[in-house]
């Protein structure tokens, strides 16, 4: 196992998908999932309202007054991190579709938040278009870990 660096927070996200695309197109089995930065997907959980949930593992560090998340889901630039959910064929290595999940909501405080009350921060987010999506309601939220996700 490897071991965390002193000056990071483990964090745990739970995303809640509204809308997820179909599990065929254009006559081809799909795959949809979170992206790890190899491009694996790792599905999430069908819940019973239709919506697809997905518990993803990360780390914030937090070296002054800004912070920084790291992880194997983790992309992008440091001013603009995010996760990938990605759609493609069974098998491809092309993406179909692609959806950035933005970590800018999630604040100092909320990591602290999370680390001081054992909880997860959550989103939502409607897979209707791809591209940055904006997260629905408030954006992030610090609630207790739930079961119907995932674990990836």
């Amino acid at each position: 196992m490897p071991t965390q660096r002193p000056d990071t927070i483990p964090l745990t996200l739970l995303l809640i998908c509204h809308d997820p695309p179909p599990t065929a197109h254009e006559e081809q089995a799909m795959d949809f999932g979170a992206q790890d930065k190899a491009g694996a997907l790792h599905p999430g959980t069908p819940s019973p309202d239709g919506t697809l949930r997905f518990r993803v593992k990360i780390a914030a560090r937090i070296p002054d007054d800004s912070i920084d998340y790291v992880g194997p889901f983790v992309h992008g630039p440091r001013q603009g991190r995010f996760l990938y959910l990605g759609y493609r064929p069974i098998g491809a290595t092309v993406w179909t579709r692609r959806w950035k999940i933005p970590l800018a909501g999630i604040t100092p405080e909320l990591v602290a938040a999370a680390q001081a009350e054992g909880c997860a921060l959550q989103a939502a987010f409607s897979a209707r278009k791809a591209a940055l999506v904006e997260l629905i309601g408030s954006g992030w939220e610090c609630v207790k870990h739930s079961e119907g996700y995932a674990t990836t």
